[in-house]
């Protein structure tokens, strides 16, 4: 009996251990999991997984990673000082962004960051020159960013050489090790939802926003951000604002592009907004600007109003085969104003030839109104889509300027019939200027 008992209790000893080396961790079960997963343009994706039990708890994690190994990507910082916008917002502002998350703390009452706020082109906080113990910092083309803490630079954003610097509280990792986190209950050891933003050892940089505050999604502590961002093989962390701030946005997905659900049940107004943004790419400097998702250069599409899709391919050459168009109704007292706007972020100014093109798909009206915006000033055209389709329509040669001053939109403002107008694409065709020579 005595020798029946011992070989019970070795075999209840030897199946519990053996379960205790099966059981995973929960950064395992990170790195395990199935993510769903999509590229949103080359260089840039984003993904999210739905926990049922990591930390003992349900969690919602989405995660954008921007390879700053590809060419065509670069970090962009959207403020406005004194006003607070959503991320959304600040996402269009930013021709070309694929993928934006909310920024630093700021002042609830006057939406000013309350970190060190340095961005080209928008606004810089010199009284704040020592506050945050972390930013992610890069230089005026976006493609060198890294993740720097006030202990290994003196203490002082201000004397940094960086072109775009976003300071803010709490570091996650710092060269592949935990951060040391302050004896701050409510902010580190507290289940809050969270943002943060990372870099890895082969120089891609991540944004992970973690719902909380729900039945569906608990949030997560500091000590659990560090094990997430481990997981995600993040050598550099910090967190940035979170809670109701905590913002997700990818261009062409979700409702308004926001496909994490903010714990306000609505996006909040914040300070700032990082970007994940892609430079419009060219053939023999021309460049192509398609209003479906997964066309060309497709970041640089905006649209008010009601749009829809529509699957006739535009047969123009050089546009994305097999690809349908977004399309709007012609129908303005009954359907209200829509606006479809193209607004590349050019590398080289010059004279353009605009072109525009749509498919020969049905219901299509006369007296379609193209605003070109260029660099002297705002010209319209009136376009007939039903005479033509699958080929390019000359709107003009025009001067523009470097960067994201000009524009090309399509409106119903000129018409108030039953129909349909296409947004279709839009192609951009840069002039070799004129040698001396050929003028005599």
């Amino acid at each position: 009996m005595r020798n029946k008992l011992y070989a019970l209790v070795m075999a209840c000893l030897l199946i519990g251990m053996a379960s205790l080396s099966f059981a995973i961790t929960d950064e395992q079960q990170i790195r395990n999991a199935t993510w769903y997963t999509q590229q949103v343009a080359p260089g840039v994706s984003w993904k999210t997984c739905r926990f049922t039990n990591l930390f003992s708890s349900q969690q919602d994690i989405y995660v954008g990673t921007m390879d700053l190994n590809t060419s065509t990507v670069r970090l962009s910082f959207s403020y406005a000082s004194g006003a607070g916008k959503t991320v959304s917002t600040f996402a269009a502002q930013i021709p070309g962004t694929m993928i934006a998350v909310n920024g630093d703390y700021y002042n609830t009452a006057n939406h000013i960051p309350v970190q060190y706020l340095r961005v080209t082109g928008y606004s810089y906080v010199p009284e704040q020159a020592y506050s945050g113990s972390g930013a992610v910092a890069a230089d005026s083309t976006g493609r060198n960013v890294n993740i720097l803490f006030k202990t290994n630079i003196g203490g002082n954003w201000s004397v940094l050489p960086q072109s775009n610097i976003m300071a803010t509280l709490y570091d996650i990792l710092k060269a592949g090790n935990n951060a040391t986190l302050a004896n701050d209950t409510y902010m580190c050891y507290t289940r809050h939802p969270r943002t943060a933003v990372g870099k890895t050892a082969d120089n891609k940089l991540l944004v992970v926003v973690v719902d909380g505050r729900s039945s569906r999604a608990a949030g997560m502590t500091l000590p659990e951000m560090q094990v997430l961002m481990k997981a995600l093989d993040c050598v550099d962390a910090i967190n940035m604002d979170g809670g109701g701030s905590s913002t997700f946005w990818v261009k062409g997905y979700g409702s308004n592009g926001v496909v994490n659900i903010p714990s306000d049940g609505s996006q909040r107004a914040v300070a700032n907004a990082i970007n994940l943004v892609i430079t419009a790419t060219s053939n023999n400097n021309t460049y192509i600007f398609e209003s479906r998702s997964g066309g060309q250069n497709f970041s640089y599409y905006t649209e008010s109003g009601v749009w829809g899709n529509n699957d006739t391919p535009c047969g123009a050459i050089g546009v994305t085969a097999g690809l349908g168009t977004r399309y709007g109704s012609t129908y303005q007292s009954v359907a209200g104003l829509k606006k479809a706007t193209f607004q590349p972020s050019l590398s080289h100014g010059g004279q353009y030839k605009v072109y525009a093109a749509w498919p020969a798909a049905s219901s299509r009206k006369s007296n379609i109104t193209y605003h070109i915006k260029h660099s002297a000033g705002l010209s319209t055209v009136m376009v007939d889509q039903s005479a033509t389709s699958n080929e390019w329509v000359l709107l003009g040669t025009y001067q523009f300027n470097v960067g994201s001053d000009g524009y090309v939109q399509i409106t119903n403002e000129n018409t108030d019939v039953s129909g349909s107008m296409y947004a279709g694409a839009i192609k951009f065709e840069l002039l070799s200027p004129t040698q001396d020579w050929v003028n005599y």
